[in-house]
């Protein structure tokens, strides 16, 4: 069982957000960024995926359903990101949420699973760098 390293890119194309502010109705998913290692002292496979398209649903459906089929084929133990707990699952939930609500895929159910054994090194990197920060 390996390890997954995941990492969201969004856009804010119609409304800037507010200063430190979090709330997906402010950004739109364009990007991910996949590794994957069985060990890690392996070199990872890597993908990015990008949107297919404009802003409508659709083509964030296309975005999950590739992300997922990469996942899939893959034997995931743990999920690593980088801030993931306050942006990446968050906005990831939240859009697999909505598009849940008006069609019958399960996009929320499969993000949740991902991030079951979730880690973000952005906590851990907080504590052990704090003196700089």
């Amino acid at each position: 069982m390996g390890t997954l390293v995941l990492d969201i890119e969004t856009a804010s194309p119609f409304e800037e957000p507010p200063e430190n502010s979090n709330g997906t109705k402010y950004y739109e998913w364009f990007a991910v960024s996949l590794a994957y290692a069985d060990e890690l002292a392996t070199t990872p496979e890597t993908e990015v995926m990008f949107r297919r398209g404009g802003w409508d649903d659709s083509h964030t459906i296309d975005l999950y359903q590739r992300m997922f089929n990469w996942c899939d084929q893959r034997d995931i133990e743990r999920l690593l990101t980088y801030n993931g707990a306050w942006f990446d699952g968050k906005h990831l939930l939240n859009w697999a949420s909505d598009i849940d609500d008006t069609t019958d895929h399960t996009f929320r159910e499969q993000t949740e699973a991902l991030f079951e054994n979730h880690i973000d090194v952005a906590l851990a990197a907080a504590d052990e760098y704090s003196d700089e920060l």
